[in-house]
């Protein structure tokens, strides 16, 4: 089929997308569009139900909300979301459990927030907290203190918690100045914002303030600064011109341009798995010369992404599900690489990763139809395996809707005559086998379980589903030499069956330790679905994957069983 019949046709443009932990938003043609877990009304309060497994329009709106401008921009902290219109104004909803919406609602629905003088031309998330930038060159920051990147130096009280003695933070409850840039007179043109920290910059220097844990501040050491701070870079002989900032989980990210070489990419803070930080910027050496912007980032973000000049994806960072997901086959990559299997389908245009959940990429269709061959141009139609076959009413045939969609799409899009002959001449999908939908339970021992391996605990009285996202957290690494240690975790306020505390954990290593020849590490670090409970490491005491009623803690190495009656997993 000629590329010029995809060209022809008007595609929805995704301008703007963000994911949260447990949730996407996008806005399209002015639009805002919403996915995923709403538990804490992210995704807008009222009759949206508490999870959206599709994508779908969200209340803020010129109709619900009497909005004088569209949308175009959107942010998403931890369980929070920002959205901004091209006036200026912001809208924030989502949990308010450390005042970071910016307004009242507690856990309500979509509220506007005054920033300024609603002149704002950016805005950005960090997990509990919301900045704004205006054209002013001001940036104005609200929500959790104890994040320590506010910007503001009376977040932390010199004073300790009477009943805890933690020291006292205090939360920002409505959008306030960072008077750190304007007494230097700096103004500022962009801001990004990570797990605990944030970066900004203006057209020649970059400022980054916040946790300081594996140096991701570039100031040389790990001394948290709440207020902004210059970065120093290496001199060059050639002034080289700086194109973004981006901050990524614990790690920031600068682009800069030299017109000897092309871009050049710095990193400094946390890299990709690695316990070490970089306490100054560093070149990544490997990093192409033709990456035009850095995307995703932003809360929790373990794996960085880049988009060339030619529209060609570039990722690498922690080896966490979602990078083993976005490069399917291929092995996670701690360099910049490309994503060869979506770098040969379509020009990309834009990304977002939602910390070790949800990876989204945006193609831009228009690119992707002038440059590539015509032979590459492929549509994906997904229709659940388990509806693929269905028996009519009217005559005694099997019918396979797959096929049924397809053809109805390619008809709409194309025409009743070309769409018919396009989709004669595509590849027909495997028939359907309704016994690939039985349940094959083969029983694996815990050493088969890996990072991304889903699971199902029995938790006292329910079957609690998990993703496993770190397969050996104590560190485990020669048993046969009885070392062993445990990093720190932050004991989890849920608590399940076989569960431990850093404590726990670090005894029970260190007494398995004594006896080399019956170590066995059966630990794991499990981040559930329920969006309201902590990750957590847990033990599975049996070997085998099991359904013994018996077993205290049972676990199985998949999420749902089938059933029978309605033929579903």
């Amino acid at each position: 089929r000629r590329s010029s019949d995809l060209g022809s046709v008007s595609y929805p443009s995704i301008t703007s997308v963000a994911t949260g932990h447990k949730h996407l938003v996008c806005v399209i043609k002015g639009s805002l569009y919403g996915m995923g877990v709403n538990m804490s009304h992210q995704l807008g309060g009222g009759a949206m139900p508490s999870q959206l497994n599709t994508l779908r329009e969200l209340a803020l709106t010129a109709t619900s909300m009497g909005l004088s401008a569209p949308i175009i921009k959107v942010a998403c902290g931890r369980k929070h979301t920002m959205a901004l219109t091209a006036n200026g104004e912001v809208y924030t909803t989502g949990d308010n459990t450390f005042n970071q919406l910016g307004h009242s609602n507690r856990r309500g629905d979509w509220a506007a927030v005054r920033v300024g003088t609603n002149n704002v031309v950016q805005i950005a998330a960090g997990g509990d907290s919301c900045f704004a930038l205006t054209g002013e060159g001001h940036v104005f920051s609200w929500g959790r203190g104890e994040s320590l990147a506010l910007g503001h130096p009376i977040t932390r009280i010199e004073a300790l918690h009477p009943t805890t003695l933690l020291p006292i933070f205090l939360n920002i409850d409505t959008p306030t100045r960072i008077e750190g840039f304007v007494t230097r007179r700096v103004k500022i043109i962009e801001i990004s914002v990570g797990t605990e920290h944030a970066v900004a910059r203006d057209d020649k220097d970059v400022f980054t303030f916040g946790q300081n844990s594996f140096g991701k501040l570039g100031t040389g050491d790990v001394q948290d600064q709440l207020t902004p701070f210059r970065v120093p870079f290496p001199e060059k002989k050639t002034v080289e011109r700086l194109m973004q900032v981006m901050a990524a989980g614990r790690t920031t990210l600068v682009l800069k341009h030299n017109p000897d070489f092309g871009t050049i990419t710095y990193i400094f803070g946390k890299e990709g798995g690695s316990q070490d930080g970089t306490l100054v910027p560093r070149i990544i050496g490997d990093a192409p010369l033709s990456i035009a912007r850095l995307c995703g980032g932003g809360y929790g973000a373990s794996i960085y992404s880049a988009i060339t000049a030619e529209g060609h994806l570039i990722t690498w960072g922690h080896s966490s599900t979602m990078a083993s997901m976005l490069r399917t086959n291929e092995a996670p990559a701690m360099s910049p690489s490309p994503v060869t299997h979506i770098n040969d389908k379509v020009v990309v245009r834009d990304a977002a990763f939602a910390g070790g959940h949800l990876s989204v990429v945006v193609a831009d269709v228009e690119e992707t139809v002038a440059r590539m061959p015509k032979d590459t141009l492929k549509r994906d139609i997904v229709v659940p395996y388990d509806k693929r076959i269905a028996l009519t009413h009217l005559v005694q045939k099997q019918v396979d809707i797959h096929d049924e969609v397809l053809a109805t799409f390619y008809r709409q899009l194309l025409g009743e005559v070309d769409g018919a002959s396009y989709v004669a001449a595509m590849e027909k999908p495997p028939p359907y086998d309704p016994n690939a939908l039985k349940p094959k339970i083969v029983k694996q021992g815990t050493k088969a379980l890996h990072q991304g391996s889903r699971v199902r605990v029995w938790m006292t009285d329910v079957y609690a589903l998990g993703t496993v996202t770190n397969a050996n957290p104590l560190d485990i690494k020669s048993p046969h030499l009885g070392e062993a240690s445990a990093n720190p975790q932050r004991s989890p306020k849920n608590q399940a069956l076989g569960s431990f505390n850093s404590t726990q954990l670090e005894e029970q290593t260190l007494e398995t330790a004594d006896s080399s020849h019956k170590i066995r590490n059966n630990h794991f670090e499990v981040t559930w679905l329920r969006d309201d409970w902590d990750p957590e490491i847990i033990e599975l005491y049996s070997d085998d994957e099991t359904l013994d009623e018996e077993n205290a803690n049972r676990w199985q190495k998949l999420w749902f069983l089938g059933a029978p009656e309605d033929n579903c997993i």
